[in-house]
């Protein structure tokens, strides 16, 4: 979380910083809300526990929920060519300045991105219940 609050501070408090790395406010809004979502679940983030049921819960987001641009929680993911999830803003960002896969370094076949709603909507569901505190 600190490495996240210190770039906010900059984008925030410097907007050249902001012009600098192509980061307009929505980017700068989405990362802050992912930082409170991300200390909001901190105290429910231990090691994952049995109940007496047996069951497996998790406490801590699956790394299919995770860009693997950005390491943050996704909220709009969207899936590639290459058959991988990322956020949407971050994939959009990575392919003005690429034609390759950001996992694999591969060129890519299309620039086309499909929105992933299953994903969305395990991520929500996930979201939801660490804000309740089921998990």
């Amino acid at each position: 979380l600190a490495s996240n609050f210190v770039f906010l501070k900059i984008t925030l408090l410097h907007p050249h910083q902001r012009r600098r790395h192509r980061l307009g406010m929505r980017d700068v809004l989405f990362k802050l809300q992912t930082i409170f979502l991300q200390y909001e679940c901190s105290s429910t983030r231990h090691a994952p526990s049995a109940s007496t049921s047996g069951e497996v819960h998790l406490q801590e987001p699956l790394d299919a929920f995770m860009c693997p641009i950005t390491q943050e929680l996704m909220q709009f993911p969207v899936m590639a060519a290459d058959g991988m999830s990322y956020e949407k803003w971050a994939i959009q960002k990575w392919l003005e300045l690429s034609d390759t896969s950001p996992r694999t370094g591969i060129v890519l076949g299309s620039k086309h991105l499909i929105p992933n709603h299953q994903l969305r909507a395990a991520i929500e569901e996930w979201t939801t219940a660490c804000r309740a505190g089921i998990i």
